[in-house]
């Protein structure tokens, strides 16, 4: 079954901010001083089931009163599929931004698609904030075996 799960923890988001802060600090555009969302996501996938075209989109966080500007994504596990797409040129699907558990998928039309593979310890970095064109629209593949594992996070700037 499908399943998310939410977490607030500044802890967890201290722990990985100091993990992950050299490769933050080579992000363009960077926050001079960013900090991790304690909104901490574990996403579960099993077989079968994808997340649709989406636009990730700025939050507030109420607590620094920061907007999120990065996607941080980082791969629990290893599975067959399950990858994440993006289409550099426009929408390559349709976006919806819901989860469907089918194993059917629209045409993607000839779009061109940049796949980073799910692979355990990989990490995600994404932009998703307001300036520099916004966020990519992207999908979660579909997984074809084993589950597909997520801790997601974002970069407040």
């Amino acid at each position: 079954m499908l399943g998310r799960a939410a977490q607030e923890s500044p802890e967890i988001a201290s722990a990985l901010l100091k993990l992950l802060q050299p490769h933050i600090q080579a992000l363009e555009p960077c926050p001079k001083q960013p900090l991790l969302s304690p909104n901490i996501r574990v996403y579960h996938y099993p077989p079968g089931t994808y997340f649709r075209g989406h636009y990730d989109q700025p939050q507030l966080d109420l607590a620094s009163r920061r907007l999120s500007c990065w996607t941080v994504l980082i791969y629990l596990g290893d599975c067959k599929g399950g990858g994440t797409s993006f289409y550099p040129h426009g929408s390559g699907v349709k976006s919806s931004g819901g989860r469907k558990k089918t194993k059917t998928k629209e045409d993607k039309g000839g779009q061109e698609k940049i796949t980073i593979e799910a692979k355990a310890g990989r990490v995600l970095f994404h932009w998703h904030g307001v300036a520099a064109g916004g966020c990519m629209l992207h999908e979660g593949d579909e997984v074809t075996s084993g589950d597909k594992w997520v801790l997601r996070t974002d970069i407040l700037w």
